[in-house]
């Protein structure tokens, strides 16, 4: 059944077939498969609900004032920028709202072609190369997946694996691979029910952070080769739009709700649409190791840090007598100014923090004190004291 199965889910026919067959070499499991087979079922019937209607003429404003037509339903921003020869796209803005390039224009509109060097461009390169992270380390390391995203600074993907020992560089080979084989990446909107019914073979904690994901009544799901996740934003049309790939390093993570659920890791990346691009970032990453305040510090001899209490500073003689020259000009100017100074308590009860809102929003990013039958928590910030 399983071999039945993997052939007819692989080896689908289509402009992309010799993608899939290059495949082959992967070694999807049953729950995979069935979760493969969940995709396309559903995929067909959302088809079916949303049939387009035929397509009209519209008028598209580039960037440059220009105009060209479209056809609703028909032209995407992917085949706007081939027609005007735009190298590099890898999202739309339409009408100021993201847009994926494969997807098609629905109405007149203004159009933006954004690249990597945008930080839009950046984040839809970077939610893809999460996507072809989480499916190598499902499919190729037989990892649990539970979450797939992007950062400020990068990729990552949460995983646990029995034989963590893995070689950052042989990830980045895989990954490299996957993406040359230009898969097609297909999206859904799923609602709870939808949701819960495609995942309900996988780690409980996929589930559940899916859940927590959502903002309103659905949420998207992607199908990237033989993976099928959850993704927060646009994405490229294929795989083959990501050319280079940086696994940067692999540590544990905690995340809300996995109380008691040990081996949970996280590895961090970047993914690029090309080498020029990756030579960019080396750059950018060795001119901010030049500005890294903590390197700075040590060197001219202002603080340090300690790992006996992570993320506080220790200030040297120098860097004592900066920060307390920058106090006294803050103090001096809320004098000039006419303000008063009051001083407040930095620990107060969680009921005061439930009062606020704080508690809801923050709770799980708090620190507490327990002292029965009461609970205290360090304030977040400035608010609601001083």
């Amino acid at each position: 059944m399983v071999s039945a199965l993997r052939a007819r889910w692989l080896l689908q026919p289509g402009p992309f077939g010799s993608a899939w067959r290059s495949c082959r070499e992967l070694h999807p499991s049953a729950g995979q498969l069935e979760r493969l087979r969940l995709f396309e079922t559903l995929k067909v019937r959302k088809s079916e609900q949303t049939k387009a209607a035929p397509g009209r003429d519209l008028s598209v404003r580039l960037a440059d004032g220009k105009t060209v037509k479209a056809l609703s339903g028909v032209t995407s921003p992917l085949q706007i920028a081939r027609n005007i020869r735009v190298k590099g796209a890898v999202v739309g803005r339409v009408n100021g709202e993201l847009w994926e390039l494969a997807r098609p224009l629905e109405a007149d509109c203004e159009l933006q072609l954004l690249g990597f060097d945008s930080l839009e461009g950046r984040q839809v390169v970077w939610q893809t190369g999460a996507c072809v992270l989480g499916g190598v380390m499902e499919t190729h390391y037989g990892a649990q997946v539970c979450r797939e995203g992007v950062s400020d600074t990068g990729l990552y993907a949460d995983y646990r694996l029995d034989n963590s020992t893995l070689s950052l560089e042989e990830v980045e080979e895989r990954c490299r691979e996957m993406a040359d084989l230009k898969l097609p990446i297909t999206k859904l909107e799923l609602n709870l029910q939808e949701l819960r019914e495609l995942f309900q073979d996988v780690l409980s904690l996929r589930l559940q952070l899916a859940e927590e994901q959502m903002q309103g009544p659905t949420i998207s799901i992607y199908r990237c080769g033989q993976s099928v996740g959850v993704c927060s934003g646009p994405l490229l049309p294929h795989t083959g739009f990501l050319r280079s790939f940086k696994m940067l390093q692999v540590s544990p993570v905690t995340l809300s709700g996995s109380t008691g659920l040990s081996g949970l890791l996280r590895m961090m990346g970047v993914s690029f649409p090309g080498e020029k691009e990756r030579e960019q970032w080396v750059q950018e990453q060795e001119e901010a190791r030049k500005r890294d305040h903590r390197r700075i510090g040590k060197d001219q001899e202002l603080f340090f840090f300690n790992e006996i209490s992570p993320g506080s500073c220790f200030f040297l003689p120098k860097g004592a007598h900066i920060y307390n020259t920058l106090t006294d000009f803050i103090k001096s100017e809320y004098r000039r100014r006419g303000f008063s100074e009051v001083v407040t308590p930095t620990l107060y009860s969680t009921s005061l923090w439930e009062r606020s809102g704080h508690w809801e929003h923050y709770s799980e990013n708090m620190f507490t004190v327990t002292c029965e039958p009461h609970t205290f928590a360090l304030k977040p910030m400035n608010c609601p004291a001083h």
